[in-house]
């Protein structure tokens, strides 16, 4: 078959990548292992994701770790090395073709052994570190995939950035913080003075604004006071301090007297209380033995003899 050289008994001394008695047969190192095909004369030709010799070895770094599809050509680069005294000769490492790993969702490396992020981390606004997305802070982005990036956000000076704008100073106030940037971001802080407390975003129904919620933290002084309000989204940077925007501190509510009229059995009447700080009551209820009942303050002003104003408060229940 003019594949191999008749030697002086009357058989043939068949080339390389060829057998049988008159060398017409493709023979290849051990049948190319299931995973080529055998070419005479030339050796295995590879399938995808396959090298070496006889095609036993994956061309892509730990077979993709079983985590992608091996993608290369299929046993091109055989380099031709002449012609020997008996059969052309070839490069050993003829079979190797150029191959990679096409991972699938969720992995990435060269072997797609590294656990992937979402959107590989907006890169460049963040990168991947353990199936964890690690954002460039320095820049402002924040999110699952670094896709979210802080602005500052901007407070209310109408007189309601902060609803209420008082409380107790041994803190836990519930306060509405109101203006326009905000968004979801776990770094959100209120700081009352410079005192800092956690704060969520809520997202209401459009077209209202989202606003943040905090609770207020006990006063730095540990007792009433004036303190300005800031409000920042990153935990860096935080809105400029301005006096339209502070947060009032006050005693606990007491009672100096209680106007307990006359009333029939069936009630119909009213009970006044005077005392400190009511001025700050948000919900008035009063209970008469087991039965409590919603009741109402009002707010009024008193001038000083030296024509200072100020603002207090009485509580009123039916009974």
């Amino acid at each position: 078959g003019g594949h191999g050289a008749c030697a002086r008994n009357g058989s043939c001394v068949c080339y390389k990548y060829w057998s049988g008695p008159s060398c017409s047969v493709a023979s290849c190192p051990e049948g190319c292992s299931g995973h080529g095909s055998c070419v005479g004369g030339v050796g295995c030709l590879c399938d995808v994701g396959y090298q070496g010799e006889d095609c036993a070895m994956p061309s892509c770094p730990n077979n993709c770790s079983m985590n992608g599809i091996c993608t290369a050509l299929p046993g091109l680069q055989y380099i031709h090395r002449g012609m020997g005294a008996t059969e052309a000769t070839y490069d050993v490492v003829a079979n190797r073709s150029e191959a990679s790993c096409l991972c699938f969702f969720g992995w990435s490396g060269i072997d797609c052994s590294l656990q992937g992020c979402p959107l590989n981390c907006s890169y460049p606004q963040g990168r991947c570190l353990n199936g964890t997305c690690v954002c460039d802070a320095d820049a402002g982005y924040f999110g699952q995939n670094c896709s979210q990036k802080y602005g500052l956000a901007t407070l209310r000076t109408d007189g309601t950035a902060l609803q209420p704008s008082y409380g107790i100073y041994l803190g836990g106030t519930a306060v509405t913080v109101q203006g326009t940037g905000f968004v979801d971001a776990s770094t959100m802080r209120c700081r009352f003075g410079s005192v800092e407390s956690t704060a969520t975003l809520v997202t209401p129904v459009p077209p209202s604004l989202p606003y943040a919620l905090c609770t207020s933290p006990p006063s730095a002084t540990g007792g009433p006071g004036l303190v300005l309000f800031t409000f920042t989204l990153d935990g860096v940077h935080y809105t400029a301090s301005d006096a339209r925007i502070q947060y009032s501190y006050h005693e606990a509510g007491s009672v100096t007297a209680v106007y307990w009229p006359t009333g029939p059995a069936e009630g119909g009447s009213t009970v006044t209380f005077a005392g400190n700080n009511f001025q700050y009551v948000s919900v008035v209820q009063c209970r008469f033995a087991s039965t409590v009942v919603t009741g109402d303050s009002v707010i009024f002003y008193v001038t000083a003899s030296d024509g200072t104003r100020s603002k207090q408060g009485r509580l009123t229940c039916p009974a």
